[in-house]
C-alpha cells in the first residue's frame, strides 16, 4: 500500500492504519529503536509508541514524507527513553504520567528507580531529577 493511502487510513480513523504501517515501515521501525537502545523489549514498546503518537498527530498532520516522518518520530522516542547520567551510566526511562521510572545496569545488575515529578514536568526536568542520582553509590 502507498504511503498516501496509508496516510488516508489514519484520516478516516480506521485502525488498519497502524497495521499497513506496520507491514511497511515495521522494520525500520525497530531497527532505529533497536540500535538505539540494545534491549527488544525497549524496542518493541517504543515501536508501539510511534503508532500511537502516528495515530494521535495524523490528523491535522499530512506528512508529505512518510518514511522520513515514522523515522523521525521512533528516533526521537527511541532517544527519548535512553538517557545517559553524568558519569556516562546509561539509563533507560520510562515515564507514566508523574511517574518515572529509571532502569541502569550498574556492576552485573540492573537498579531501578523510581522518580515522582510534578504533573507537566517537562523533559528538562526529567534530566534534572536524573542528574541528581549519585548512581556512584547505589551499589554499595
Amino acid at each position: 500500500m502507498d504511503d498516501e493511502k496509508i496516510i488516508e487510513l489514519y484520516w478516516r480513523r480506521d485502525e488498519t492504519a497502524i497495521a499497513r504501517t506496520d507491514e511497511k515501515y515495521g522494520r525500520l521501525c525497530r531497527k532505529i529503536s533497536d540500535d538505539i537502545l540494545s534491549s527488544r523489549e525497549d524496542s518493541e514498546e517504543c515501536v508501539a509508541d510511534t503508532y500511537l503518537a502516528l495515530w494521535n498527530c495524523i490528523p491535522p498532520q499530512h506528512p508529505s514524507r512518510f518514511r522520513a516522518f515514522i523515522a523521525a518520530v521512533t528516533r526521537n522516542l527511541s532517544l527519548k527513553r535512553l538517557r545517559t547520567a553524568p558519569d556516562g551510566t546509561v539509563i533507560t526511562v520510562l515515564a507514566d504520567g508523574n511517574e518515572i521510572y529509571a532502569y541502569a545496569f550498574l556492576e552485573k545488575s540492573y537498579v531501578t528507580m523510581r522518580l515522582y515529578l510534578p504533573d507537566g514536568a517537562s523533559d528538562e526536568d526529567i534530566d534534572a531529577a536524573l542528574d541528581r542520582v549519585n548512581y556512584s553509590v547505589i551499589n554499595k
